[in-house]
């Protein structure tokens, strides 16, 4: 029959194809070694099937990112990035795409992209520098990852831990690193 396939090593009759599960219990092997002793893990008309699907006949080609008819138009990490996905590929960060199409080339190792205005969703190219890591970490451009502290910022995290916020919530809120806010609610509470 046209719809049925024979397996080679025990002679059962199988329809429309060999199934990875037969051959693992009873042939201790992958549909991929079957085929490589040049058996047939599917039936003609199974075959013909799947040649018949509109992606075969490559009337819908792969869709990524915008092109797929499900895009939501990404979506924003923790750190404020903007992830899209793009030639294929998942989770790239939409600043570093835009910079290098830019540039025309992929960006360095030793390259980051800086926002100008400090919003890291705001990826207007008119927006985004191209620098060394070096002279990011020296500029003092936009807004800075990190503001100085003084003594007002040591009280309000001690307020705000006391009223049951966490050391990370509080970090963020006075935008002082975690291990600073740490060593503050860890200094007087000894």
């Amino acid at each position: 029959m046209e719809n049925t396939i024979k397996c080679e090593l025990c002679g059962l009759v199988c329809s429309m194809q060999i199934s990875g599960s037969h051959l693992r219990v009873a042939h201790s092997m992958t549909t991929k070694e079957y085929r490589a002793l040049g058996y047939k893990t599917l039936s003609p008309a199974r075959l013909h099937q799947l040649q018949q699907t509109p992606v075969a006949k490559g009337k819908f080609p792969s869709r990524y990112g915008p092109d797929h008819p499900n895009w939501k138009g990404g979506h924003v990490a923790s750190s404020g990035y903007r992830i899209i996905s793009k030639r294929g590929k998942r989770c790239l960060y939409e600043h570093r795409v835009i910079a290098e199409e830019m540039l025309g080339r992929p960006l360095h190792s030793d390259e980051v992209v800086h926002h100008r205005d400090g919003n890291r969703s705001n990826n207007a190219p008119d927006n985004l520098v191209v620098m060394t890591r070096k002279r990011h970490g020296e500029t003092n451009q936009g807004v800075r990852r990190y503001f100085h502290t003084n003594d007002d910022c040591v009280e309000a995290a001690h307020i705000l831990h006391q009223v049951g916020w966490s050391q990370s919530k509080i970090s963020r809120a006075l935008r002082v690193h975690h291990g600073t806010v740490k060593s503050w609610l860890h200094n007087t509470s000894t």
